[in-house]
């Protein structure tokens, strides 16, 4: 058995699932009104939730296949044999209290799209801390939902106990998830990205896996992106057959926005959450289509694209909100992650925003769109162009300060 110890350094706020706590505050505010009740969502990190998210971007990777189950259950296990590598945690993270951009001195500065919309930042994070006015005549009451996070900076060991070869595996894959992704609530927008403080390299015929963080020049970053993926190619083979079940690595792209570093990671997500804000609040109105009475069978909607569900409140009450909820082969709900991740990278000692955009059929989703005062129920289709548009869009986008997208695109070649 050979062991490798694993230091990570938490770049964005980082958010997991926990426990939730109810709490009455006394004399506490949200905005103009006072708190009543407050749920605070605990953040718990734990070896399972890391090993979820493994498994996750192992099946990105692989791809769809009669034989994943089978490959996957061979290097994670599954409730009839055990994981080839145990994992085990170390770290003394203390959470704190989200807060809205405003209370922070650097993000309060930072722009809005326009009239009526968010600040980039709490665009992004929006679920982070939601505050749920109660009735007219308790104008100047409310309850507030808070999620725990921990804090940029702070650090963790993960040990890996196995064979080199299986260890090595789980390092790839550790990768990937850190390399476009992250880990817990929002880790599609920005939130809960990791470094990895002392990159294991690894030899595979004579090849460098490379886990290099803080990347000298964009030509640097393009090369170690392009020679890992040739790597990956040759240790987990694609098996993708036909159309995408499931989001995956082949045939997708990645963007990185070449012209616009940032100083830091909080103006880096704002701009992010601009760019993506515009491109939401710009699309072709769909909202007047699920205010219409009845709904229409098949609309033709493009907000599913970016993960479901997605719940529609309308400022005027004669329109019952409505729910758009993806549905699995039981009739059951289950949420649709969205094949678009953007994340950070550090290139020079500056932040840009890398877009990973995966490949994913849209056409075998069960989506619908439910107006559940009256129990209306139709059917939902996704418009399978607007991943271009959004693509489109990002390289066109121009910021307040003059700062410009100039997406480069990166083949993600073999995979």
């Amino acid at each position: 058995m050979v062991k490798k110890s694993i230091k990570f350094e938490i770049q964005t706020p980082l958010m997991m699932g926990g426990f939730d706590e109810l709490t009455k505050p006394k004399n506490e505010r949200e905005g103009n009104r006072l708190i009543i009740e407050k749920i605070n969502r605990h953040t718990n990190l734990n070896v399972n939730s890391i090993k979820g998210s493994m498994r996750w971007w192992f099946r990105a990777l692989h791809g769809w296949s009669s034989n994943l189950q089978k490959y996957e259950s061979g290097l994670f296990g599954n409730t009839d044999k055990a994981a080839p590598v145990k994992m085990s945690l170390q770290s003394n993270l203390k959470s704190s209290e989200w807060k809205k951009a405003k209370e922070d001195k650097e993000l309060k500065n930072y722009g809005q799209c326009g009239k009526g919309h968010y600040n980039g930042y709490d665009y992004l994070s929006y679920t982070n801390r939601v505050r749920q006015a109660l009735g007219p005549k308790e104008r100047n009451e409310c309850k507030v939902t808070v999620r725990k996070f921990y804090k940029p900076g702070d650090e963790f060991n993960l040990n890996l106990f196995g064979k080199q070869e299986d260890l090595e595996k789980y390092l790839m894959v550790l990768w990937l998830l850190i390399q476009f992704g992250g880990l817990g609530n929002r880790s599609r927008r920005c939130f809960g990205n990791l470094l990895i403080k002392t990159p294991p390299p690894i030899d595979v015929n004579g090849k460098t896996f490379s886990f290099q963080n803080n990347f000298k020049c964009v030509s640097d970053y393009k090369e170690i992106i392009v020679n890992n993926f040739l790597i990956l190619n040759q240790v987990f083979p694609n098996s993708n057959s036909g159309k995408n079940k499931i989001s995956t690595l082949k045939d997708g792209d990645l963007l990185l926005s070449e012209k616009c570093p940032r100083s830091g990671w909080k103006e880096a997500i704002n701009f992010a959450g601009v760019a993506m804000q515009k491109f939401r609040a710009y699309t072709p109105p769909e909202i007047n289509r699920l205010k219409e009475k009845p709904l229409k069978q098949n609309l033709i909607l493009k907000r599913p694209a970016f993960g479901l569900p997605i719940n529609f409140k309308f400022s005027d009450r004669k329109y019952p909100s409505v729910i758009l909820n993806q549905f699995d082969e039981k009739n059951e709900q289950a949420r649709f992650a969205s094949p678009i991740i953007a994340s950070l990278v550090i290139i020079n000692d500056n932040f840009h925003v890398q877009y990973l955009i995966m490949s994913r059929d849209f056409s075998n989703l069960n989506v619908k769109a439910q107006r559940k005062k009256t129990g209306e129920e139709v059917k939902i289709n996704i418009d399978t162009k607007v991943v271009g548009e959004f693509i489109t869009h990002l390289r066109k986008f121009s910021f307040k300060d003059g700062s410009v997208y100039k997406y480069e695109p990166i083949s993600l070649i073999g995979v």
